[in-house]
């Protein structure tokens, strides 16, 4: 059977994930070119990679016709522009999350997509944690009934560098879409409004950029339910990641990965571990497991992508949403909302 060939674009921390599961995690796959502005990635992330090409204008790996895929793990505001021109390339095309932080642009990158027929997925790579998709399967079975309540638990260790939140989008953009994908998916209805709070309770001086690294998000859903979202910027005991399903029948949880499992009882209590300090650590396996779904959707023309152009285009006008009623201190109603855009 022919192999899948990738070319990946953008080879920063994201990128050299992807590069490292394509060669040794998906056997069905193998990297052949590699695209970054930067020649310093290239040079520096390659020692142990070897490929046949490598580009430091994108437009090239997409004019090489051995590649039959790409990867594009470049900055946001790059992604729209690349998904175009990969269309055209006709190549099949797995982008990071978000398509943009417009949805105008996002709905072009779309209609490109859609008018060159190549098949697109998105990286909510959380749908792919075994234990994500663990408590997916047991909904979908029915074991704890109709949802009626969704909450999840995003924190991270550190805040990142105001140079890359000045580009993120903010909070709800950048960090808070990864929970209300999430919380879409998992209770299998479209969200009816959003209401958001958010706070500068670690960084007084994010007010700059406008931006928060503390946040609370609710969803109402269509049909009944909803769901809680808290994300932090900023966690001092690890990288908090932690999920809550309650349904008519029972409830499921996720609970956070420990560096180490074992505990120590004694007359003073009980000792443990923390949680695993980083999100690679944490959904490694994640990544791996979301592009070998897409590459089954690429040797299976007729199996459909598993995450889409249309859960990218919801996912970011719910996370616009929750901006507007934050800035707005109001609910939004998603009617109302898409007919503003």
């Amino acid at each position: 059977m022919k192999r899948i060939n990738f070319g990946i674009i953008g080879l920063g921390r994201i990128g050299i994930i992807h590069l490292s599961n394509i060669s040794n995690r998906i056997p069905e796959a193998q990297v052949i070119a590699v695209a970054d502005a930067n020649e310093q990635n290239i040079s520096g992330n390659l020692t142990a990679q070897q490929v046949k090409y490598k580009f430091t204008d994108f437009h090239q790996l997409l004019a090489t016709t051995e590649v039959d895929a790409v990867v594009i793990a470049t900055p946001t505001n790059t992604h729209a522009e690349i998904i175009l021109a990969a269309a055209q390339a006709k190549k099949a095309i797995f982008c990071e999350r978000p398509i943009d932080l417009s949805i105008e642009k996002t709905k072009i990158a779309l209609k490109s997509v859609r008018d060159n027929n190549v098949k697109l997925m998105i990286g909510f790579n959380r749908r792919f944690n075994p234990n994500c998709y663990k408590i997916y399967s047991m909904i979908n079975a029915q074991k704890i009934g109709r949802i009626h309540l969704v909450k999840t638990t995003s924190r991270e260790t550190s805040i990142p560098s105001k140079k890359y939140l000045e580009s993120s989008g903010g909070i709800f953009l950048d960090m808070s879409i990864q929970d209300l994908d999430m919380c879409r998916f998992m209770m299998g209805r479209e969200v009816e409004s959003v209401f958001a709070l958010a706070d500068r309770l670690w960084d007084p001086s994010l007010a700059s950029i406008s931006d928060y690294d503390t946040a609370l998000v609710t969803l109402t859903f269509e049909g009944g339910g909803f769901a809680v979202i808290d994300n932090s910027r900023k966690s001092d005991y690890g990288f908090d990641h932690r999920m809550e399903i309650f349904g008519d029948k029972g409830m499921l949880e996720m609970q956070n990965e420990l560096v180490e499992t074992h505990r120590y009882h004694n007359r003073e209590g009980v000792q443990g571990s923390g949680p695993v300090d980083f999100f690679n650590e944490r959904y490694i396996l994640s990544y791996a497991r979301e592009l070998r779904d897409f590459c089954s959707s690429i040797l299976s023309p007729n199996r459909p992508i598993s995450v889409g152009g249309t859960d990218a285009l919801i996912a970011l006008e719910m996370a616009i949403a929750a901006k507007i009623s934050c800035h707005e201190k109001r609910q939004v109603h998603m009617s109302e909302f898409r007919l503003k855009h």
